[in-house]
């Protein structure tokens, strides 16, 4: 493809992946699993609310607090010495994160923070806005993971969470970063296991939220204002737009599990970098916006991930205010944690002590989903033959045995009581029936390279091989239907997306990589069951 072509098609792909598509099928409800997206939640998606993870009664919401861009400690400390000294006063720590791109391993005040609290996580070597620029990924992998190994090297602390330079202001994020980068290890053999690069906006949708919390005094949507798809009179000379930015997803300040791999601790907006832009620097206004958005959390049970930086554009008398605000009005509701932190908690109450990945990096089997369709994330752990799942009226996990491994599993939903159902193509499918997994054998497909999917909107699921399948649930088999899967479509590509392109309701085939690329319609006026 020629350069410019293929640059207009990556423009065009980024601004499809960039938003929250949601399948109109509840069939497809499990689709996540597979999809190497980070954009896929949206407002009623199931949650995983704080106590599900966090593992301390009356805790109902986690703030963390993640400062960008360090490359030399002396002006960090100037900045953070208040908030480290605010923080401590809680609990004595100081639960914040630096984004770090370059440090000197054996920098002395890099051992003060970290006995104080602080850990050093990763910000790439050289801060490339975007990432993937021209597409050079063997650059930015070496300037990802060669933050990984650096940082490792400094005694006590070991990076768990990546930033994505520039997130908060251009479409830097990306599918591809987490199937082809995020999820390979270093030259050193280690891995992260958070990303916290997409942003979430709280929206004057969500109508279990207060109107004067989504809505300030000027009438302006709080939030949402922030990145703004025009400038108008009322805006500040300068203003840079956001009309192409959508790196966001919506109302849902959760975390969530990306390519079985990565948890994802979606930002909030504003970033301090946004509101300047906006407002200008160390504005009132964003600090009452952050206020607003913590009672949003606290409600929604949720995270709050806060981006700064020491550029100006907020004080550390704001930050201290916020840490007073979140203390004096909600008290031990509200825990600071820093992001190594927020990865043990998951894997010691959440998971059980297990992670999404096994000491080589790969995918431990853990399947993090809503197994029952309560609205509640429920828990698969292969590796304690577990199943977990969360009693919302009870606030209580209740388990049972897990008698598969979910690794090499495709899951949908195969009936239309939307239960959970995980398929292996050589003949089994295990479906959740009242907290219990029931063994079906079953006539596999022709075709046993695929996945689950719902084509027709029918809620269930058929599945894709060279051929679409129906699911015939009285003779426990797969039938072959008249329409295939395109010839150039590989369905297990990084590069394939579902998205309906034309807004018929029907998903259609998007892929793209530097050889070839492709768009394919679901199209039923002509013939039913034409297919793409």
């Amino acid at each position: 493809m020629p350069l410019a072509l293929w640059s207009l098609f990556l423009a065009l792909s980024q601004l499809i992946f960039g938003q929250t598509h949601v399948s109109k099928s509840p069939g497809n409800r499990l689709v996540h699993l597979e999809d190497p997206s980070p954009f896929y939640p949206h407002r009623d998606f199931p949650k995983l609310i704080t106590p599900q993870w966090v593992g301390e009664d009356g805790v109902e919401a986690v703030v963390t607090l993640g400062i960008d861009d360090m490359r030399a400690a002396a002006g960090y400390e100037k900045f953070l010495r208040p908030i480290l000294e605010r923080l401590k006063k809680i609990d004595g720590r100081a639960p914040v994160s630096i984004l770090t791109c370059r440090i000197a391993p054996d920098d002395p005040q890099v051992q003060k923070w970290l006995k104080e609290g602080v850990t050093i996580e990763v910000h790439t070597l050289t801060h490339p806005c975007p990432l993937l620029h021209q597409g050079k990924f063997e650059q930015a992998a070496n300037v990802v993971h060669g933050g990984v190994d650096l940082l490792s090297q400094i005694k006590g602390n070991i990076p768990v969470a990546y930033r994505m330079p520039c997130c908060d202001s251009m479409n830097s994020l990306s599918p591809r970063f987490f199937a082809e980068i995020f999820n390979e290890i270093s030259d050193g053999e280690r891995f992260l296991k958070i990303d916290t690069s997409v942003f979430n906006i709280t929206t004057a949708k969500d109508k279990s939220l207060p109107r004067e919390w989504v809505v300030d005094k000027d009438g302006d949507a709080r939030f949402a204002k922030y990145l703004p798809r025009k400038a108008t009179p009322k805006h500040r000379k300068g203003i840079r737009t956001m009309g192409s930015y959508m790196g966001t997803i919506e109302d849902y300040p959760y975390p969530f599990v990306i390519n079985r791999l990565c948890w994802e601790f979606p930002c909030t907006v504003p970033s301090d970098w946004e509101a300047q832009n906006l407002i200008g620097n160390q504005n009132p206004q964003m600090l009452e916006d952050w206020k607003r958005a913590l009672d949003v959390t606290v409600k929604k049970q949720g995270t709050m991930n806060l981006v700064f930086h020491p550029h100006g554009w907020s004080s550390s008398a704001q930050l201290v205010e916020l840490v007073d605000y979140a203390q004096k009005t909600y008290g031990k509701k509200v825990k600071f944690l820093n992001f190594r932190e927020c990865a043990e908690r998951l894997e010691n109450h959440l998971l059980r002590g297990g992670s999404l990945r096994d000491a080589n990096g790969n995918d431990a089997g853990v399947r993090v989903l809503d197994v029952n369709a309560d609205g509640f994330m429920d828990v698969l752990i292969p590796a304690k033959k577990l199943t977990r799942i969360w009693d919302a009226k009870a606030g209580a996990w209740i388990e049972s045995p897990l008698p598969f491994d979910p690794r090499g599993l495709s899951a949908g939903v195969l009936d239309k009581s939307n239960a959970a159902s995980f398929h292996d193509p050589t003949g089994t499918v295990w479906t959740s029936r009242d907290k219990v997994w029931l063994k079906t054998a079953i006539t596999p497909p022709s075709d046993r390279t695929g996945r689950l999917r719902d084509v027709d909107n029918d809620g269930i699921a058929e599945w894709l091989g060279k051929r679409v399948h129906k699911w015939d649930p009285a003779k426990r088999r797969w039938i072959a239907q008249a329409h295939v899967v395109p010839g150039a479509v590989h369905l297990n590509d990084p590069a394939i997306r579902f998205v309906d392109l034309n807004a018929d309701g029907f998903d259609d085939i998007l892929f793209s990589d530097k050889t070839r690329w492709g768009i394919y319609l679901w199209e039923q006026r002509v013939n039913a069951g034409l297919g793409w």
